[in-house]
């Protein structure tokens, strides 16, 4: 059987009107921006955290 060596998912958490992310990724301004834009709402209230990502190969690291 496969399976991805790192974790693949998002966890995402509210706080009052705070959001919080946890995420693999090396692109954390980026997916904070991206998450702004969608939902809408502030920057200044999501916050994104790095998990662990154990490499940075196609999808965890944008071109």
């Amino acid at each position: 059987m496969c399976s991805a060596i790192a974790s693949l998912g998002t966890i995402a958490v509210w706080s009052g009107d705070f959001l919080t992310l946890y995420e693999p990724t090396t692109w954390v301004y980026g997916i904070r921006n991206a998450v702004a834009e969608w939902l809408p709402m502030p920057r200044e209230k999501i916050r994104v955290i790095q998990q662990f990502v154990g490499g940075s190969f196609g999808y965890k690291d944008p071109a």
